[in-house]
């Protein structure tokens, strides 16, 4: 099974924003679409160039239509 892009998923998120960096904690992507985050996701690439194998730190932080928020900190791991 391969993944060809990391996404956010839930059901009824009105606000999203998620980060994604490099081992040295420069920021490689980062977005507030909600759109974007659940559908598109992130196809590991920075700047149009794919990006070399490895783990990549993520924060995701999301809003719902009941007022809860969440928030989550973890790494997703690129293989080519």
């Amino acid at each position: 099974f391969e993944n060809s892009r990391f996404k956010g998923y839930g059901i009824g998120v009105t606000q999203a924003e998620i980060s994604i960096f490099n081992r040295w904690g420069s920021l490689i992507f980062y977005s507030d679409n909600v759109n974007e985050i659940l559908r598109v996701g992130w196809d590991g690439t920075f700047n149009g160039k794919n990006l070399n194998q490895g783990v990549y730190a993520y924060k995701l932080k999301a809003a719902f239509y009941n007022g809860k928020t969440f928030e989550k900190l973890g790494t997703v791991t690129l293989i080519r």
